[in-house]
């Protein structure tokens, strides 16, 4: 393993983050979805649209789901991100998954370097804190290295979903965890 890959810090952010943010956010829809989505939906994507939306969420997280965001920086520089909060989903919320990880994402050349899993394990540790029990996210189908990733996690398959946008129909599959424990 390239050792300047392990050696990483997991931060929460900041709203000057959000740049950063949206950078690795386009580079990773592009870097994993290419094949699995249409690439006019993927050229589509902005880094400076995704930069005013971050920027805003993180300015204000409590209108956004009281949402909390950390991220992995190696050498001086953003590579991952993951965002935590109460769940969206009600179907979700009923059945035990009272929060959600609604966005986690390490570019490529970081990957399998255990960054996604301390990603995973701090939104995990922050949900606890804040009295959730258990946390639920979905993967679009067809992410195979997520979906490994989620198994590898011992997350159980609690829902799926489609999703139309654009004249596109995506399956989503939810994972879950009812003990957040279990991510810590």
């Amino acid at each position: 393993m390239d050792t300047s890959k392990s050696n990483y810090e997991i931060e929460a952010v900041s709203e000057e983050d959000a740049a950063a943010i949206a950078k690795v956010h386009v580079n990773s829809w592009r870097e994993t979805y290419g094949g699995l989505l249409p690439n006019p939906m993927l050229d589509a994507l902005s880094v400076a649209d995704r930069t005013a939306r971050w920027h805003a969420m993180l300015k204000k997280p409590h209108a956004y789901d009281d949402i909390k965001v950390y991220k992995a920086v190696v050498d001086g520089r953003l590579v991952g991100f993951c965002a935590c909060n109460k769940q969206r989903d009600d179907d979700l919320q009923k059945n035990g998954y009272d929060s959600e990880i609604s966005a986690i994402y390490v570019l490529q050349s970081f990957q399998r370097a255990g960054i996604g899993l301390a990603l995973v394990k701090a939104a995990a540790q922050h949900l606890k804190n804040e009295r959730y029990r258990g946390t639920a996210l979905w993967v679009l189908e067809g992410n195979s290295n997520a979906v490994l990733f989620y198994d590898h996690l011992k997350g159980a398959v609690v829902a799926t979903r489609k999703d139309e946008r654009a004249d596109v129909v995506l399956n989503e599959i939810a994972y879950g965890w009812r003990n957040l424990e279990k991510l810590t």
